[in-house]
């Protein structure tokens, strides 16, 4: 509960010596924070009731004190702002450095790796605060593990979004957003993967085709091609075929990473998409009478498989909707499957897309965060992360500022 009383230490005037603030000529001036409910409280002479034209004020001859009615910060989390400290004076001494040697911070190779690392160690520093509070006792935590969850995968994709790897700012995303997915939001869970592992016939169980589909669309392959491999005892002939095709089709889907030139990749990508296309002319020789079996229609959940490798935007959607995944799902899918080559400024068009359709949650601020630094809107996700931590604003502030994302010059509108 907010406090109508607030005490400082050392007090600014004993109780009852009123009177001899009152004979020295001077008073106590507070000044309310528009973000918070913290106020900057000092004495000062009676003239600053007078136009700020006339005051000659001298910023050594009072002490300002910082006070709040709402609850003092405890040791944790004065330890991640005290912490994070360091790494926000790196990244002065970095833009000191850069001014004084008339650097072009947005050219110089040297400065945009620094500017990285720092970011990365922001990313680590949240990570490491979201785990030791997920672990110590909740009744000695000020702000909740989730919380540091949060500024986790805010910074986290920030990172991949506005401060590559240096020589990748252009190069495709599709692969760094999947990874940043998986490591966020886990899905499918691992404990629906132990549970199907231990059935005779798992895709008896009704949730075996939505975790299969759930696993192909996240790039799961190890796990896909593990459960694809049980279908080689189902009733099915055509599905057990159709199985061992599809097994090293994932195994072998092109990865970036894994290839010197881009156009090494985009050429893999092509022939394997041809691959693709022939599956799908096997799948749709399959009879009517061979498409379902005892449990539902296999042949329907196979050729959304295959439609997610093809690359078919309506049915990534259509399976993000029916298994409960969010925009975000939707977004990254199409950076892997659709457009293997999607590139970062290529991103707001496809993302405004999805979310016409697929709105983000307003009421969840980590979720309108990750919506406007996808779409492009470093504004945007400054608002939402004052309202989620005034930290986490502060510091994206910091490090967009640099790169132009944001005016140095505050807007007065």
């Amino acid at each position: 509960m907010p406090s109508d009383h607030l005490s400082v230490v050392p007090p600014l005037l004993h109780a009852g010596c009123a009177g001899e603030l009152e004979n020295s000529g001077r008073t106590l001036h507070a000044t309310s924070s528009p973000l918070n409910e913290t106020h900057a409280v000092y004495p000062a002479s009676l003239l600053e009731n007078l136009s700020a034209e006339h005051h000659v004020f001298d910023p050594d001859d009072q002490l300002v004190y910082f006070v709040s009615s709402e609850a003092l910060p405890l040791s944790e989390r004065r330890l991640f702002i005290g912490d994070t400290s360091i790494i926000f004076a790196a990244w002065q001494n970095l833009l000191r450095s850069v001014t004084q040697n008339g650097t072009d911070l947005l050219q110089d190779e040297s400065s945009q790796r620094v500017m990285r690392k720092l970011a990365i160690d922001y990313v680590n520093f949240a990570k490491e605060c979201w785990v030791h509070t997920a672990q110590s006792s909740s009744e000695a935590r000020q702000v909740p593990s989730d919380h540091y969850r949060a500024l986790y995968t805010c910074l986290s994709l920030y990172a991949i979004l506005y401060v590559p790897e240096y020589g990748l700012e252009n190069a495709p995303v599709g692969d760094d957003l999947m990874e940043w997915l998986n490591i966020h939001f886990i899905e499918p869970s691992t404990e629906e993967g132990n549970y199907l592992s231990t059935l005779e016939h798992p895709w008896a169980d009704e949730t075996f085709w939505p975790y299969l589909i759930r696993a192909t669309l996240r790039g799961l392959n190890k796990s896909a091609t593990f459960f694809l491999g049980s279908l080689s005892s189902h009733a099915s002939e055509n599905l057990r075929r159709l199985s061992r095709i599809l097994i090293p089709l994932l195994n072998t889907q092109p990865k970036l990473q894994a290839y010197e030139a881009e156009r090494e990749f985009a050429y893999a990508s092509h022939r394997w998409k041809e691959k693709v296309k022939a599956l799908r002319l096997d799948l749709d020789s399959v009879p009517e009478s061979d498409r379902r079996d005892d449990y539902e229609d296999w042949w329907d959940r196979f050729s959304d498989i295959v439609g997610i490798l093809e690359g078919r935007g309506e049915i990534i959607q259509k399976v993000c909707e029916e298994l409960g995944a969010d925009w975000k799902e939707v977004c990254v899918a199409w950076g892997v499957f659709v457009d293997s080559r999607l590139r970062r400024q290529d991103l707001p068009d496809v993302i405004s897309q999805v979310l016409e359709d697929m709105p983000p949650d307003p009421t969840n601020l980590e979720d309108m965060i990750h919506s406007a630094l996808l779409t492009g809107n470093p504004l945007n996700a400054l608002d939402h992360a004052a309202k989620l931590d005034p930290w986490l604003s502060a510091h994206l502030a910091d490090m967009m500022e640099p790169l132009a994302l944001v005016d140095k010059d505050p807007n007065e509108e």
